[in-house]
């Protein structure tokens, strides 16, 4: 089976390992939320994801990814939850395809869902540190330690 197939034919499964998984979470914001609503978001970037690999075509998870992230922020989510929002969607993905897709194609089946979910990943992260530094919240690490040499 392909993975597009597989998207396709098995996304409520999917939707629904990756919710069960997010319940499970230790996550203040997500356990706050409705289950339903949290299977909502899942099934969206779900649906986004699909598309993007789909299409081969990344804007639509950047623009997503951005507006989720300003979205986020200023609901007080950390980043790390809503990090963990992506993984669980992203374990869910990859145990189907280890299930269904034969093993020759798992590095492009693979590739293409970490590809697509961690881009919206790094433009969370993009987005978060940008809104961060501008109320002043971001501190500079200092890591220069890790470039002394012996």
């Amino acid at each position: 089976m392909n993975l597009n197939n597989l998207l396709r034919s098995d996304r409520q499964e999917i939707i629904d390992w990756a919710s069960e998984s997010l319940a499970r979470c230790p996550l203040k914001h997500y356990r706050e939320s409705d289950p339903e609503e949290n299977k909502e978001r899942l099934s969206r970037l779900f649906d986004l994801a699909e598309s993007c690999i789909h299409t081969k075509n990344l804007i639509p998870m950047m623009e997503y990814s951005k507006k989720i992230g300003e979205e986020r922020y200023r609901q007080h989510f950390d980043l790390e939850e809503v990090h963990v929002a992506f993984n669980v969607l992203e374990e869910a993905i990859w145990t189907k395809i280890t299930e269904k897709v034969e093993p020759k194609y798992y590095p492009q089946a693979f590739g293409m869902v970490s590809t697509v979910l961690g881009f919206g990943k790094e433009t969370l992260a993009v987005t978060y540190v940008s809104l961060s530094s501008q109320k002043g919240k971001m501190k500079s690490l200092n890591l220069s330690g890790m470039f002394q040499s012996s």
